[in-house]
């Protein structure tokens, strides 16, 4: 009895037309006396088969995570130093402009200041107290 109904899920498994309780059925019960074609599958089945653990759905996201995470670490990072760079280099641009007067600007700016005063105020009664190449230093004799 156990052999032909055996053999009618096989038939019906051959047409497509079993459902799966009825094909786990068929590989629990296959035995080497059936001899029909999917025995040497099931029997390799049966062998290679691995039992899956309970914590197989936690360790496989972790395994997922691990993949993701280093990659956005490191975009993270190599995104926060470009943009650091960028800033500091636009601050040393800024800065260099500034600081950039030509010698000619800075002696025109000079002359227009000594232009203000009038010839007679400059060479009264002034005695240089400090003189150097940034700076000359005045006092009034009175």
């Amino acid at each position: 009895m156990k052999k032909e109904h055996i053999k009618e899920i096989f038939e019906k498994y051959k047409n497509g037309q079993t459902s799966l309780e009825e094909e786990q059925f068929l590989f629990k019960n296959a035995s080497a006396d059936l001899k029909f074609p999917l025995l040497e599958w099931i029997n390799f089945e049966k062998k290679n088969k691995k039992q899956i653990t309970d914590d197989f759905n936690e360790r496989l996201w972790l395994s997922f995570e691990k993949k993701t995470q280093p990659k956005t670490r490191l975009l993270r990072r190599v995104l926060i130093a470009a943009a650091s760079i960028v800033l500091l280099f636009t601050f040393y641009i800024k800065n260099k402009q500034e600081n950039t007067q030509s010698l000619w600007e800075k002696e025109a700016l000079l002359m227009e200041a000594k232009s203000m005063f009038s010839e007679i105020e400059q060479n009264t009664n002034r005695e240089i107290i400090f003189d150097s190449d940034l700076v000359t230093i005045y006092a009034s004799k009175e």
